[in-house]
Order: structure tokens, then C-alpha cells, then sequence
């Protein structure tokens, strides 16, 4: 007879973590985090210092840009410090029209303009197939649009040398395809182009007043009726460095002053903020009348002192811009 299987004895002893094993598992889970948390800080100042200086690159680009153009088409230099450069500059208006005997002309825009501006027209007017004849002062051409009394013309078969000693002008419109000139043809000529240099408004024409983004009114009537036309004046333009605020404005004519550049560090001296003038042999002046060169520099900052960044820019103008970056 068999006897029976022994009996198995289950040892039902429950599992845990000793008190060693939770204080290394607690240890490496703060390295962990403190890990995770230094390189978030890391890389967020760093983005922080990035997002600025990309940001304050921009601003610095743009302030620069405008200086050189502004600068590079200046006429005459009024003021000249360090911290202040005043000068005119001119300004173009195109597609403008006017109408024979009305004070009142349209263009494309009016934003530079201001009452009180003088102002003055050229518009080259180019004739087509036009015929003369020698010893003849009548002139025939496709179209005479454009054309009034006075207006200085040239092209084949019009005197350039010899008598008369004064330009060429026309001295009246017989229609839509003929008028006279102010002296006789020196050739016989056909399908040639003359070029006529029109100024449509009197000498010492002023803006009496701006009607609205695209009309203005004249001091004057206009002579003739034209299209196309160029209108020129110049205005005042001042750029003032506040060492205080740690800005760069810019002023044109009476209008309010814009902000180009902020966070000028008041600080650094080198380069030394502000404005400096050269004459055309590249020596430091001070003398207004024969500056060839102007020089602004200045650092900019940003941020706190633990994540800014700082960078340095030096400009000469006309029309050259040199940029020194020196993060600090």
C-alpha cells in the first residue's frame, strides 16, 4: 500500500522596501529632478538672452538703416554735436497733376509735406516723330500735352552752340501737334524726339496748405495742365541721443518725434556713444560747414545684469554701416 504524497508548506512571507533601498530610490529621483530643473533654467535664460539680442539686433539694424538714408541724401548740416545732429534733406513727390491756373495739385501722397515748404516741379516731357525745318521756328510733334510758353526745349535740329546764346524755349502753342520756338530750327529734321524740361509752377512757389492725404494747395497757380509730374522741396531733420532716457529720436519737419532705438547703455565708453564728424580726409572736425562724414555709436543693452547681453555699433555715413558686435 502506497502512503500518502508529504504536504507542501507555502512560505506566504510579504514583499517591501527596506528603509536603505527608499532612501537611495529618494535620492536619485532629486538628482533627477534637480537635473531636470538646472538644464530648464539653462536653456530658458539662454532663450531668454537670445529672444533679446535677436530683438535688439532688429531695432539696431532698422535705427541704422534709416540714419544712413537719411543722412547719405542731407544737404546741409545746421548742428552738429554730440548728441545732436540737425540738417535738411530733400524730398520727392511723385505722380503728381496740376491744372492750368488752380493752385491745387494731387500726388500719390502728402504724408512729408507741410504748409509753408517752398516747392518747385521738373517733369522731362519727351516729344515724339516731331519735324523741323530749317530756318524755321514752327515745330510739329505727335503731341504737345504738357507744354506752355517758356518751357526749355532741346533735340536735333535746335541750336546748342552759337547765337542765340540763351536756351531754347517754346514760345507758343498753336494746337494739339504744333508749336513755336523762341528761335529758328538750325535743321531739317523728321520722326525725331525733342525733350522738353518743364516747370509747371513759379520760382519761389510755397504749400499754402494740405487738404488732405493726396492734395496740397500752392502758394501760386500752376502754368499748365500736367500729368506725371515731380514735385521736390527739403525739410529739417534732427536726430537727438538723450544719454539720460538711453534713446535715439528721430524728427522730421514739425512732426512729433519718433523713438528709434531704446536701451542705449549710458555707461560704456567704448565706442562712446553719440555723434562724431569727419571731414574728406577722415579727420575728426567740428566745424559744420565741412563735414563730409558723420559717425553715431553706441552699445545697447538688455535684460537684467545676470542674462542681458550688451552689443556695441558703430555707423559712417553716406551710405557705409559698419556694425561691432562685442557681447560683454
Amino acid at each position: 500500500m502506497d502512503s500518502p504524497p508529504p504536504t507542501s508548506t507555502r512560505n506566504s512571507r510579504q514583499s517591501g522596501f527596506t528603509l536603505v533601498e527608499i532612501l537611495i530610490a529618494a535620492s536619485l529621483t532629486l538628482i533627477l529632478v534637480f537635473g531636470v530643473l538646472s538644464a530648464y533654467l539653462f536653456l530658458g535664460r539662454n532663450f531668454t538672452r537670445l529672444t533679446g539680442t535677436q530683438q535688439q539686433d532688429v531695432k539696431a539694424r532698422r535705427a541704422l538703416r534709416q540714419f544712413t538714408q537719411d543722412v547719405g541724401t542731407a544737404n546741409t548740416f545746421t548742428t552738429t554735436t554730440a548728441s545732436s545732429l540737425v540738417f535738411t534733406a530733400p524730398i520727392t513727390v511723385p505722380a503728381c497733376a496740376t491744372t492750368a491756373g488752380s493752385p491745387t495739385v494731387t500726388c500719390t501722397s502728402t504724408a512729408a509735406l507741410a504748409a509753408g515748404m517752398t516747392i518747385w516741379s521738373v517733369a522731362p516731357i519727351t516729344l515724339k516723330n516731331c519735324a523741323t525745318t530749317n530756318g524755321n521756328a514752327t515745330v510739329t510733334c505727335a503731341n504737345t500735352a504738357g507744354l506752355f510758353p517758356g518751357v526749355v526745349i532741346a533735340g536735333p535740329g535746335l541750336p546748342t552752340t552759337g547765337l542765340p546764346t540763351l536756351p531754347v524755349t517754346v514760345s507758343s502753342i498753336t494746337n494739339g501737334t504744333t508749336f513755336v520756338l523762341s528761335t529758328k530750327a538750325s535743321s531739317t529734321n523728321s520722326g525725331v524726339s525733342l525733350y522738353a524740361n518743364v516747370k509747371d509752377i513759379p520760382d519761389s512757389t510755397t504749400i499754402s496748405s494740405i487738404t488732405n492725404g493726396t492734395t496740397f494747395v500752392l502758394s501760386a497757380n500752376a502754368k499748365a495742365t500736367t500729368s506725371g509730374l515731380t514735385f521736390y522741396t527739403t525739410t529739417t531733420i534732427t536726430y537727438t541721443y538723450n544719454s539720460v532716457g538711453g534713446t535715439l529720436t528721430r524728427t522730421i519737419g514739425g512732426a512729433p518725434a519718433t523713438t528709434l532705438l531704446t536701451d542705449i547703455d549710458a555707461t560704456v565708453t567704448s565706442p562712446t556713444n553719440g555723434f562724431a564728424y569727419f571731414d574728406q580726409f577722415g579727420n575728426a572736425i567740428t566745424a559744420t560747414t565741412t563735414v563730409k562724414a558723420v559717425e553715431f555709436a553706441f552699445s545697447t543693452a538688455v535684460g537684467t545684469s545676470k542674462i542681458g547681453t550688451k552689443s556695441s555699433y558703430r555707423i559712417v555715413s553716406p551710405r557705409v554701416v559698419v556694425r561691432n558686435s562685442a557681447p560683454q
